[in-house]
């Protein structure tokens, strides 16, 4: 079955190095109707796709366990 996608993008401090990408692809990819995540560390953004409902919050706490800060999240139309 087919899913349209739907995208949210995530402004995270902190991030410096591709280790601090892969925890943070990790930790979001665990989230419940992320389709897929994608980390830019030089513009410190995270671009993840999901279908369904994703809620700021869960995407906030993930990042917060880490040790990083969410600065902000907008949607993607």
């Amino acid at each position: 079955m087919f899913f349209n996608s739907k995208i949210k993008i995530v402004n995270v401090d902190g991030m410096e190095c591709k280790k601090c990408a892969s925890k943070i692809s990790d930790e979001l990819n665990n989230i419940a109707n992320v389709k897929s995540v994608k980390v830019n560390v030089d513009k410190k953004e995270v671009i993840v796709k999901y279908k369904d409902n994703l809620d700021n919050t869960e995407i906030n706490e993930a990042i917060d366990r880490l040790g990083y800060t969410v600065t902000g999240i907008r949607d993607k139309n």
